[in-house]
């Protein structure tokens, strides 16, 4: 009992005196365990952090994309749409400036009344044949002479009329077949009413004709001074050059409307002229007496 009671005592010094020495490796020992378990449980949070922020960044990339691709889609289609406007308005242009040069071929038929009534007194003329005696109906007779030798009874207006083109015309362009037409079609309103007899009082003066060519022909503003309407057959091809040169300008797209004062002007002046001279074209006057 001896033997066991002293061994157990020293057992008991032992432990005593080592039990420090042992339990501060044991601590550390617990301490590396527990600083690799939560290394490993906060690698494992970072992991799936990262994970989720893949995932976040992959679905942001393929809504991105899909929003760049529907922007994508609806870029091209607004500018397939503006391609196609575009190119039917152009060719609304191009079709406009084919009717309005048939318009012009069309009125050229007619250039033969200006050319005969070229060198007669216009004003003499038509007072003369409003009056009833044997020089008044000379008159009128010479008239239905010059009428019927220009096939001016087989008049019609224009299948397409040109005005329908307007909006699709520059203003330079309308300005001068507008000054075109109304020099063109006065002399045959002038024969029209010599025909008729009509009363010299009641037609409208030239001079807004007259001051429509000068406003586009500024050169030749002596020459209409000087002869008046009678200058203006002199003029006709010319001025029909002027409406070939701007329907080239349109279809090359080099047309700018550089003077939109002047076209304004011409186009002014030449409307009450023609309100005046395409009633001929449709129904002649036939006052004879």
């Amino acid at each position: 009992m001896i033997i066991a009671a002293v061994a157990w005592s020293d057992v008991a010094g032992i432990w005593s005196s080592t039990w420090p020495y042992l339990t501060f490796p044991a601590g550390f020992a617990a301490k590396a365990v527990f600083d690799h378990l939560v290394d490993y449980r906060s690698n494992k949070a970072i992991e799936g952090y990262k994970a989720e922020l893949r995932k976040t960044e992959v679905a942001f990339d393929r809504k991105s994309k899909s929003q760049d691709d529907e922007i994508a889609a609806l870029r091209r289609t607004a500018l397939d749409g503006f391609a196609v406007a575009s190119a039917a308005v152009t060719q609304r242009k191009l079709e406009a400036v084919d009717r309005l040069w048939a318009a012009v071929i069309d009125l050229n038929r007619y250039q033969i009344v200006s050319k005969m009534m070229s060198p007669i007194k216009v004003d003499v003329a038509i007072e003369a044949a409003s009056q009833q005696t044997p020089d008044g109906l000379r008159a009128r007779q010479f008239a239905e002479m010059l009428w019927r030798a220009c096939g001016l009874d087989d008049m019609k207006p224009p299948p397409s009329p040109p005005d329908n083109e307007r909006p699709f015309l520059t203003e330079t362009a309308w300005a001068r077949f507008s000054l075109y037409r109304s020099a063109m079609t006065l002399p045959i309103f002038h024969l029209a009413s010599m025909k008729g007899g009509m009363p010299h009082g009641w037609l409208k003066s030239p001079p807004p004709l007259l001051e429509a060519v000068k406003t586009a022909m500024l050169h030749y503003s002596q020459l209409i001074d000087d002869y008046g309407v009678s200058a203006v057959p002199e003029l006709l091809d010319e001025i029909r050059d002027m409406v070939l040169d701007e329907i080239r300008a349109i279809i090359a797209g080099t047309s700018t409307d550089y003077d939109l004062e002047k076209a304004a002007k011409i186009i002014s002046a030449t409307r009450s002229v023609d309100d005046l001279n395409t009633r001929p074209l449709e129904v002649p006057p036939d006052l004879a007496r």
